[in-house]
């Protein structure tokens, strides 16, 4: 870091002398300084130092702190479909890690210098969510999209192409560099069937339930939503693994997928041990063929977060997921009527359409009315908020994304929100203003274990 001294007379002018003058720094334990101005820190070294010139008697300082630089770099959405004309904001997620210091994690945007071009040939999965070329996307030598992308990571692309167009966003910070993969096609074909629910009101909650968590009902205003109409399926996951795998954002080790980027670094996505669920590793990732279409079970909410993430998508709030469930009909219960047999919807017990004694594939029973699966039973739901018993008595009613960070919070230990019920739920956990609290893991157990208390957790996307 190059410094300047400026030395001004009796009369006001001011002249450079940044050679002339004196240079020191304290305590020195993390850089040193030039005779010239010049502070130099110290390889792996970090802490403050006070910077000090004199001249002709005269003095000033500054202080400044060396922090260690970035390790890892990775931009989100990795992997994203958009609609040519529309808008796409990108963000970079940057892992730092400093000696004696925790590990810490900083979103990104004005920061990172971000630049577009021409892309590679996209992929896509075959029925057993095996990668192969897509067929049907050539990319010209000249985008018809006419993509630009501007000092904040918002890529804007023009409107009227005929065909889809692959872009590759990249950014850098630090030194490192971050990549994105961008389809721009003519119009929606996000590889996900996405319900639209238009901005309205309804009222969350339940005062005569019982359960004091579900008090007061209270109004709510969303805006403009999609959720799945699905919960994601063990093709799905085992096809985001894939891709993950393949650019080193994942790792596994015996028994589990760890995150190995951004606010995921270090937690456990999924657990394979035992034949749960259904999906296998030993070369590569297989998914048991009469378990392609059941709901991805047995991984954690950072798991359900960081897939969302990768595609440009998020996990649904507490109150978009209740929203949904009561269809705007105030409906108990997430199901085609709003009631709760066995010929709706799977949970404890066998019996009518309900011969499952665990989990059903998706779509085994009929939609809500607005035409989302699998509200009720089948899988426990990860939501996007985080938990408090007493949240209701102080949300806010517009949008309320839960009482913690708006970002995906890089924290070891907190509790989120789960909702719906599963195959073992009885008919009390199914309704749709429950909540349940799910703990990240065991604060007294941080190992990969403790995370999975329950295999009976799954997730569907939103955006």
């Amino acid at each position: 870091m190059q410094l300047q001294a400026l030395a001004t007379d009796e009369s006001g002018l001011s002249s450079e002398v940044t050679d002339a003058a004196t240079w020191t720094v304290s305590p020195g334990l993390a850089g040193s300084i030039t005779t010239g101005g010049v502070f130099q820190a110290f390889s792996g070294q970090v802490g403050d130092e006070k910077i000090e010139v004199a001249y002709q008697g005269q003095t000033a300082s500054a202080m400044t702190t060396v922090e260690q630089g970035a390790a890892i770099l990775t931009l989100y959405p990795v992997m994203v479909h958009m609609v040519a004309g529309e808008a796409l904001q990108l963000r970079a997620v940057a892992n730092f890690f400093s000696p004696g210091t925790s590990p810490r994690v900083e979103f990104l945007r004005d920061e990172v210098t971000w630049t577009v071009s021409s892309g590679a040939v996209n992929m896509s999965a075959d029925r057993d969510g095996r990668l192969q070329m897509q067929a049907g996307i050539a990319q010209p030598d000249t985008l018809a999209s006419n993509p630009r992308i501007d000092q904040h990571g918002l890529l804007l692309t023009e409107s009227g192409i005929t065909q889809s167009e692959i872009l590759k966003v990249t950014g850098q910070f630090h030194g490192l560099t971050g990549t994105s993969e961008v389809i721009v096609d003519p119009v929606d074909t996000l590889p996900f069937d996405l319900v639209a629910v238009p901005g309205g009101s309804f009222t969350m909650g339940d005062d005569n339930s019982g359960h004091a968590n579900e008090q007061p009902a209270h109004t709510v205003v969303l805006d403009d939503f999609e959720i799945g109409r699905f919960e994601v399926t063990n093709s799905e996951y085992v096809l985001f693994l894939r891709r993950a795998l393949a650019r080193g954002h994942v790792f596994y080790d015996s028994e589990f997928f760890m995150a190995n980027v951004g606010p995921y670094r270090g937690f456990p996505l999924l657990s394979y041990d035992d034949g749960v669920p259904f999906i296998s590793f030993v070369e590569d990732m297989v998914v048991s063929r009469q378990h392609k279409d059941h709901p991805v079970t047995k991984l954690t909410w950072f798991g359900a977060a960081m897939f969302c993430d990768y595609y440009g998508l998020r996990l649904p709030t507490e109150a978009e997921w209740e929203r949904v469930a009561r269809a705007d009909q105030g409906l108990e219960f997430g199901t085609e009527d709003g009631g709760l047999t066995h010929d709706l919807a799977n949970f404890a017990g066998v019996e009518g359409v309900d011969q499952f004694s665990d989990v059903a594939p998706v779509g085994s029973f009929p939609a809500n009315p607005l035409g989302v699966h699998d509200l009720a039973g089948n899988v426990l739901e990860f939501v996007f908020d985080q938990y408090a018993a007493d949240f209701y008595a102080t949300s806010p009613s517009a949008n309320p994304i839960g009482p913690g960070p708006a970002e995906v919070a890089a924290s070891l230990f907190f509790t989120t929100a789960a909702r719906g019920g599963s195959t073992l739920s009885q008919a009390d956990d199914c309704r749709a203003a429950r909540r349940h609290a799910v703990a990240s893991s065991n604060p007294n157990n941080p190992d990969p274990a403790a995370f999975f208390a329950f295999s009976r957790f799954g997730f569907r996307v939103a955006r």
